[in-house]
């Protein structure tokens, strides 16, 4: 039998078992205590909820907005609380307010604890659906009284936000969105809106509670709402030791630390997979890693391009540069081990052949799968990064005894430099659309060389960007002296112009 008084202390329990959320201890929990603790701490008054799609962030927003409304009617005797359901847009909005309309009148549940909250009489001629938005049922039987003008529940927007409205809390869903962050003017109106909302609040509520913000975002921009809140609030703190924050945020991707799925029992990591083969880098960096990457990318998507291996050119200079993840540390996040096999043109156009990578490789199976690179590259010399690898290297000398075969391995010192300056010395030749990538290199592979191409420092893995980088050689084209470019290539019949051109077949033995 369900407990009215435990309703209304207790949150989980009532979006839990009440309102009727199919909730979970991770990843729900974190997102539903900062809820409790804006009525049981009010020194904390506002909640933003910075966590995946389909996490239930709204639907837990509005069990908040209504469990607040309810605990005003049967805690503290105020039939008159007010909260504004504010979005990007009035369908977003409006969209909310169906979903609590929905509850209020179907709920049994709300209905047996506390009695009814809808009201659609037209015999008295009371209704709890008004133009406006919503009169919860008890209001509207008490009566309305002359100071209070607004709804129970009233929607706002961009294009629908007047301060000659008023309320005791908002609910701001999604203020942003892909389409309002793409200029500085766009996202300014969209803050501007934001900053509209604390007239319309106030200090406190009519039994003399601070007013309240229950904040649900999806990170667009580093400048949108979100991202200006999180600044103004560092400053503050920076300036002012003392400085106490009123803000509650929770932050998760969905992504656990060791890489891990947040919550795997509906988004596990191969559903989350199969989602960001489907998603521009952006909207998923957005959505499920809760990252913005706005306008700043390492490399924008239209310069990343990937062309058949029947297309390529001839290529020279070719070379297997390995990032390994066999030191502790890259093996407890769950980095990569990724290798790439790359070559120029004779353009100093830069193209990657193949691409192997794993998380789960150990020491054994790394060794394969170099073993496995030499037989389909023979003579292609190996660049691999020395730090923490003496053990690696002992490891391979044994196996090159035992398979009676010798890897021409180079151990590379990549401490030279910082590794975004290495990364960075890519970037011209993606900007000028001279790097393509086999097409043929596992799908998932290239989500992830997409994913640390776009991201950049972002990037939750950098192993193949690492690899990458370790190509980059500082080639430049061969240019005869009338200008015209050295040892063209005829694709028609295989054969090259120039018969001292290195061909594709030279190198790679496989013609």
């Amino acid at each position: 039998m369900l407990d009215r008084s435990r309703a209304l202390a207790d949150f989980w329990y009532f979006a839990k078992d009440c309102w009727g959320l199919d909730l979970e201890e991770v990843p729900h929990r974190v997102m539903t205590d900062p809820v409790q603790k804006t009525e049981d701490d009010t020194s904390t008054r506002f909640v933003m909820e910075v966590v995946p799609r389909g996490w239930y962030k709204t639907s837990i927003a509005r069990a908040a907005a209504v469990w607040k409304v309810l605990r005003q009617m049967h805690v503290y005797d105020n039939l008159y609380y007010r909260v504004a359901i504010c979005s990007a847009t009035l369908a977003l909005g409006r969209m909310s307010l169906r979903a609590i309309r929905g509850q209020l009148q179907y709920n049994k549940k709300l209905r047996e604890l506390f009695g009814p909250l809808w009201v659609a009489d037209k015999r008295r001629n009371l209704f709890s659906s008004t133009e406006d938005g919503i009169i919860i049922g008890p209001r509207v039987e008490a009566g309305e009284i002359a100071s209070i003008a607004e709804p129970t529940f009233w929607v706002g927007s961009e294009g629908r936000i007047s301060t000659g409205f008023h309320a005791d809390m908002a609910f701001l869903d999604d203020l942003n969105n892909e389409d309002n962050v793409g200029t500085d003017h766009k996202r300014s109106q969209i803050n501007d809106y934001y900053r509209l909302i604390f007239p319309i609040l106030g200090n406190v509520d009519r039994v003399g509670r601070p007013t309240q913000i229950i904040f649900t975002c999806t990170p667009w921009h580093d400048d949108d709402v979100r991202g200006m809140v999180l600044r103004e609030e560092a400053e503050r703190a920076a300036s002012d030791h003392n400085y106490q924050s009123p803000w509650s945020v929770v932050r998760h991707n969905a992504y656990n630390e060791d890489g891990s799925a947040w919550w795997p029992t509906k988004y596990p990591l191969e559903e989350l997979e199969k989602i960001r083969e489907h998603m521009t880098i952006k909207k998923f960096s957005a959505n499920y890693l809760c990252d913005p990457i706005g306008e700043s990318y390492f490399v924008p998507e239209d310069q990343i391009h990937f062309k058949k291996r029947s297309e390529f050119p001839p290529l020279n200079r070719m070379k297997v540069t390995v990032d390994p993840n066999m030191h502790f540390e890259a093996k407890e996040i769950g980095c990569y081990a990724a290798i790439m096999v790359s070559g120029y043109d004779q353009f100093a156009n830069l193209y990657f052949h193949d691409a192997r990578g794993s998380r789960e490789w150990d020491s054994a199976r790394l060794i394969d799968a170099l073993f496995q690179v030499s037989d389909d590259y023979p003579e292609i010399p190996m660049d691999i990064e020395d730090i923490h690898m003496a053990h690696f290297d002992h490891a391979i000398r044994l196996e090159e005894a035992n398979r009676g075969k010798r890897l021409r391995i180079h151990w590379v010192n990549t401490q030279t430099e910082a590794k975004y300056t290495k990364w960075s010395k890519l970037q011209p030749r993606f900007r000028a659309h001279r790097v393509f990538f086999a097409d043929e290199i596992d799908f998932k592979l290239k989500m992830e060389i997409r994913d640390e191409l776009v991201r950049g420092e972002a990037a939750r893995f950098k192993d193949f960007l690492d690899a990458m980088a370790m190509a980059e050689t500082g080639i430049y084209p061969r240019i005869k002296k009338d200008g015209q470019p050295a040892n063209v290539v005829d694709f028609a019949d295989k054969r090259p112009k120039d018969p001292t051109a290195v061909t594709f077949a030279d190198i790679m033995r496989t013609l």
